[in-house]
């Protein structure tokens, strides 16, 4: 077992405010763009867009990834990125994936 201590530069407080709805975008396009291709062929749930875009959790692997790099003078920002998106992934997603479901999920199907 090791312990490990990140200290996150608050200077880099812009950063998390851009990757996050960044990082939910992507998402978006990687998930809308299959399905509504794909619609063509056959039918998704109504929401299934929405859901799986807010339900796509990122984290263990992201940190591993970033933890793993070199260090270099871009290690502390892409640190400062990864651990935003992952803390927003498992606390904001993770708590309010069920109310997306609810809210936009035929009613019929749940």
């Amino acid at each position: 077992m090791e312990i490990l201590i990140v200290a996150i530069d608050p200077s880099f407080g812009w950063l998390v405010v851009l990757t996050i709805p960044l990082v939910l975008a992507a998402r978006f396009t990687a998930v809308a763009v299959p399905i509504m291709t794909l619609s063509k062929f056959r039918t998704f749930t109504n929401g299934a867009i929405p859901v799986l875009t807010w339900g796509g959790l990122r984290g263990g692997i992201s940190v591993a990834l970033v933890l793993s790099l070199p260090d270099n003078e871009n290690k502390p920002l892409l640190l400062t990125a990864t651990f935003a998106v992952v803390l927003f992934s498992v606390i904001i997603q993770g708590l309010t994936v069920k109310k997306v479901i609810a809210a936009t999920v035929d009613k019929k199907l749940v």
